[in-house]
């Protein structure tokens, strides 16, 4: 089977690696090298590194929109075009080429969570199972039939880094699953209920800031969800804190305020939410490393009552 392969994130490495083993990989098309880090220094996409130690051809076109690139496609006449985490709008004419058909890995169990921070939106709305899906690509985002799906459960103490890992690792495995079944005509997709479908729209910056208001399992949810970006952050004393690892102590007490400390040791802080006490353990203030709650709270003289203002510009 011959194919071309689009992906650009680290959920797409080990799909390529996987295909590249028993497939003819014609062509990895992937995004350009961005500025990255602190420094601004180009990097390549995680995918690129990878079809570079496999000695894959690689292209990085800003666009696939142009007639160069829908002939080059044309040319490799590919049974299938392969896709996860490519981070572009595929254009109908190149997704008409291939004879088995534009086939998608998406993060989620389709219909839900549709765009494209589908494991981000599972954590923080609290799901207890999320999963892989392939699926026909069409016009409309992650809106076509259905060929497989595989789910895992989402642990307590997950986060967007340990479930993009886990999916990325059993979606391999679906999509050669899904391949070798569309090339020997046993497998029959089936149409998504729009009905139930939920969004899972791009996440900015200014999603991660804390809402102390929301329950303590929420806010759970939240950290975990937004980790590792845009990070979760709140402010105190003039002071920007990122909040990498916090974990729900209580669901129901109401010892003080929404965003009030009510509780320090030299591992942790506990912050009270507008029901219940979360227990932060790892932090980063601006222009910082991250280190331990307690160790923050200590250089930065925290006290008990002490307010984190969420809604500071």
């Amino acid at each position: 089977m011959k194919i071309v392969f689009m992906g650009s994130g680290i959920f797409a490495v080990p799909m390529l690696r996987a295909l590249a083993k028993v497939v003819e990989i014609q062509g990895v098309f992937t995004q350009p090298d961005r500025p990255s880090g602190r420094h601004l220094k180009l990097t390549p996409p995680p995918v690129k590194e990878e079809a570079v130690h496999l000695n894959l051809p690689i292209f990085q076109p800003e666009t696939l929109k142009t007639p160069e690139v829908v002939e080059q496609l044309q040319d490799f006449k590919p049974d299938a075009i392969v896709v996860g985490a490519y981070g572009q709008i595929i254009p109908q004419n190149i997704l008409d080429i291939p004879r088995l058909g534009p086939i998608n890995l998406h993060a989620s169990l389709l219909p839900k969570y549709r765009g494209a921070a589908p494991i981000h939106w599972a954590i923080m709305n609290g799901e207890k199972q999320t999963g892989v899906s392939t699926f026909f690509m069409e016009a409309g985002v992650d809106t076509g039939p259905i060929l497989l799906q595989k789910a895992i459960r989402i642990e307590p103490d997950d986060n967007v880094i340990t479930v993009e890992s886990k999916l990325a690792q059993i979606g391999s495995f679906l999509m050669l699953e899904t391949l070798d079944l569309l090339s020997e005509e046993r497998l029959r997709a089936v149409q998504q209920d729009d009905s139930i479908a939920t969004l899972a729209p791009k996440l900015k910056k200014e999603d991660g800031q804390v809402d102390w208001s929301k329950e303590a399992l929420q806010l759970d949810c939240f950290v975990r969800g937004t980790c590792p970006f845009p990070s979760a952050y709140t402010f105190i004393n003039d002071h920007r804190l990122k909040i990498h690892k916090a974990n729900m102590v209580d669901e129901s007490s109401i010892e003080g305020n929404p965003g009030e400390i009510v509780g320090l040791t030299h591992e942790v802080i506990l912050v009270q939410t507008g029901r219940g006490v979360i227990e932060l353990s790892e932090v980063q203030p601006a222009s910082k490393d991250r280190m331990g709650a307690g160790d923050f709270a200590n250089g930065y003289h925290l006290e008990k009552g002490m307010l984190f203002d969420a809604f500071k510009a």
